[in-house]
């Protein structure tokens, strides 16, 4: 993921799109896998912010909240609290930090 920041963003686009499917569809019957997607999710964004690529962050904030949506009315639905908590924690440092303000706006949308 780290290589595809400022230069293959589509690989990564990709990637986390691959990543909701798999999460979507074999993460609900393995928990296991589940954790994994989620835990891969988490990593994707660490990276594209810490790199600085504001619009891979933003497709990537996407994707997650398309995987919380479709976790809802599941027996996965407690999920949703923890991408919930990601997602404040995520945005509450990119309100404070040293974001470009085009991700300040759209973290506050989120």
């Amino acid at each position: 993921m780290a290589q595809s920041a400022h230069g293959e963003r589509d690989v990564a686009h990709l990637i986390s799109i691959r990543t909701r499917e798999i999460a979507g569809s074999l993460g609900q019957d393995t928990p296991g896998l589940m954790d994994l997607c989620l835990f891969s999710f988490n990593s994707y964004l660490r990276t594209m912010l810490n790199a600085g690529d504001i619009r891979t962050t933003y497709y990537l904030f996407g994707q997650y909240r398309l995987l919380a949506e479709s976790l809802l009315g599941t027996p996965h639905e407690a999920r949703v609290l923890e991408i919930a908590r990601y997602f404040r924690s995520t945005v509450t440092l990119v309100i404070n930090g040293d974001s470009p303000s085009c991700l300040r706006q759209q973290a506050l949308i989120l």
